[in-house]
């Protein structure tokens, strides 16, 4: 089942210097054209992307939003950054580390992202003049992502969901407080105007990236075990595996591309759901918002526990959200007509969310810097 193959391993890792040498070149190449070339200073370009290219988190939804304000605004180009194949978006796209990607960061007034530089300007973001802003694709809050995270990240604006949101990047991940912006999340938005709060007898199984490789097999196996628990014990309950970005990577150079089912599209995935069973994975706030209940199994990870222990203390939950290694799955559809969380205490934590909120917060940001 599981092949390990030393060749299979060498050709990703060979595979990924190819690219990253073209990235440099087709760089160099719009760095040296942008500065010699003739410039554009009549359109004010607006660049979009997110960290692994699918238009599927706060990036895409914001972008559609831009989309539908500024069609008829003939002075603002608006493009997305995908790392597929441009024909299958019907709206204007650049392939991440072409030469016209580069070219159009250079020339952008404004760059939007959701988790590192790279995701659209892979190794030149320094050179961009215009500003930066990170429109994170989770939440802060369950997993450490580092005491300097931020502090590696090219932006001017980081956007948060709540004032909690902010204290924890200032204070555990190394963000300015000049950096940061409460306006809410798109996504959390979308989620309370557009989805059914219950899709009954779908279960998500998400788990987060490990940044310790020996730990991400582990991670992957539990998922499995999860989901094949919940298929021997009650088929008719439906169970789906969303991977991590980062772990779909991972997997490619271990696994056959048969021998893991995976959803591919998150957004759909978390309105389709009923139920997330998860370790601390930022989609549990996606969750929380729809009103839909979340199981956290026992993590190894302290930083993550004492978090959950904060959540938990906290008077969120109306249930136990902490599923014991063995569990029934008929349990976890228990009590459905009970509103599983405290909506102040939740309100506390992810901000309010009202129909477009963080979008028309966001595009005001974005109209200062276009039109001032």
């Amino acid at each position: 089942m599981i092949i390990l193959g030393k060749q299979k391993l060498f050709y990703y890792l060979s595979r990924l210097s190819l690219k990253h040498a073209l990235f440099f070149f087709n760089g160099v190449l719009a760095l040296i054209i942008y500065k010699f070339g003739r410039k554009n200073k009549a359109n004010k370009v607006i660049l979009i992307g997110s960290g692994d290219g699918n238009y599927h988190n706060n990036t895409a939804i914001l972008h559609n939003f831009l989309m539908e304000k500024y069609r008829y605004t003939p002075k603002i180009k608006i493009l997305w950054v995908t790392h597929d194949d441009n024909d299958k978006f019907d709206f204007p796209t650049l392939r991440r580390g072409t030469v016209r990607a580069y070219l159009n960061s250079f020339r952008a007034t404004v760059l939007i992202f959701d988790t590192v530089n790279g995701d659209l300007c892979p190794g030149f973001m320094r050179y961009t003049s215009g500003t930066k802003m990170l429109l994170n694709h989770g939440f802060d809050f369950l997993k450490d992502i580092g005491s300097t995270y931020y502090q590696q990240i090219a932006a001017d604006i980081i956007t948060c969901a709540s004032e909690q949101e902010k204290n924890v990047k200032m204070n555990s991940f190394g963000a300015k407080k000049s950096q940061l912006i409460v306006t809410g999340y798109p996504r959390f938005d979308y989620y309370k105007k557009k989805c059914p709060k219950q899709a009954d007898g779908v279960v998500l199984v998400m788990f987060t990236w490990p940044s310790e490789a020996k730990d991400r097999r582990t991670v992957v196996e539990t998922m499995r075990n999860v989901c094949r628990k919940m298929d021997e014990t009650e088929p008719q309950i439906s169970t789906r595996i969303h991977l991590h970005p980062m772990l779909k990577n991972f997997m490619e150079s271990i696994y056959k591309e048969d021998d893991f089912q995976d959803t591919h599209n998150l957004k759909s995935s978390i309105e389709s759901s009923a139920i997330l069973i998860t370790d601390y994975s930022s989609v549990c706030w996606d969750f929380f918002v729809q009103g839909k209940k979340v199981y956290f199994l026992p993590s190894k990870n302290d930083y993550a526990n004492a978090q959950l222990k904060i959540l938990v203390e906290s008077g969120l939950f109306n249930y136990n959200p902490i599923l014991p290694d063995i569990f029934s799955p008929k349990d976890l559809f228990k009590d459905d007509n009970v509103y599983p969380y405290d909506l102040e205490t939740l309100k506390r934590f992810i901000g309010t969310t009202e129909s477009q909120q963080a979008n028309k917060l966001m595009s005001e940001l974005i109209e200062k810097k276009c039109f001032s």
